[in-house]
């Protein structure tokens, strides 16, 4: 740093002040100040309290959930705890509210935890984990009340009406679910790899189910 006035170099901590406006005033603060501002706490969870599972609605979920589990290695007994709080949830049909703090100097944020229970098939082999899924849950202000404003005496036409109802049946697709596509930019890669695994001349084929079933769309032109 250096003084815009005199060119001497200035020391970053004793020589450069930081100040924040309050009420059209100069507040000085220390970098320390700074600091423990952006610290929220330690890394961890809370549990705030319990709500029903009925209570999360769809618009709820902005972002992807992760997956929670006890680890006995870390904190002995959590798996009993765990155990014991996930039946009880599950029998009184409840999710769990947590403050969830990712890391150091990250901001906190509100999740409903889900409990999950553990399943074996015949063999005994354990074909579910038990714990939760943590659902991160938007603030007041990522909620938007959306409106759509219809025309009064609004009256349409009764065959523009069945042609448009046929039109979004026929796009219906009843048979999809999630995990029945495979990813084609990993199939490619994976065909790569087995090729210079094996010392193929080229990779094998791959077949992108996601593109467009053209014969499909051909049969259902004259509904658009």
């Amino acid at each position: 740093h250096l003084c815009p006035s005199t060119g001497a170099i200035l020391h970053p901590v004793e020589d450069v002040e930081t100040y924040v406006e309050v009420a059209g005033q100069r507040v000085n603060v220390t970098r320390a100040e700074v600091a423990a501002t952006k610290h929220f706490g330690e890394p961890g969870m809370k549990l705030l309290g319990f709500k029903a599972a009925s209570s999360l609605q769809p618009h709820h979920r902005i972002f992807h959930s992760y997956f929670v589990h006890p680890n006995d290695k870390g904190i002995t007994g959590s798996s009993a705890l765990c155990q014991a709080l996930i039946d009880k949830m599950i029998a009184e049909r409840l999710m769990a509210i947590v403050r969830y703090t990712a890391r150091r100097n990250a901001e906190p944020c509100l999740v409903a935890l889900f409990p999950q229970t553990e399943e074996v098939d015949n063999d005994g082999v354990q074909t579910r984990s038990p714990g939760f899924h943590m659902v991160r849950l938007p603030w007041a202000e990522e909620i938007r009340q959306i409106e759509f404003p219809i025309a009064e005496k609004l009256e349409l036409d009764p065959e523009l009406v069945r042609a448009a109802r046929a039109a979004v049946s026929a796009m219906r697709l009843d048979g999809f679910r999630p995990g029945c596509a495979e990813n084609p930019v990993l199939q490619k890669h994976y065909a790569a790899v087995q090729a210079l695994a094996l010392g193929e001349d080229k990779p094998a084929e791959t077949v992108d189910v996601l593109q467009p079933d053209l014969q499909a769309l051909e049969a259902k032109t004259p509904l658009f």
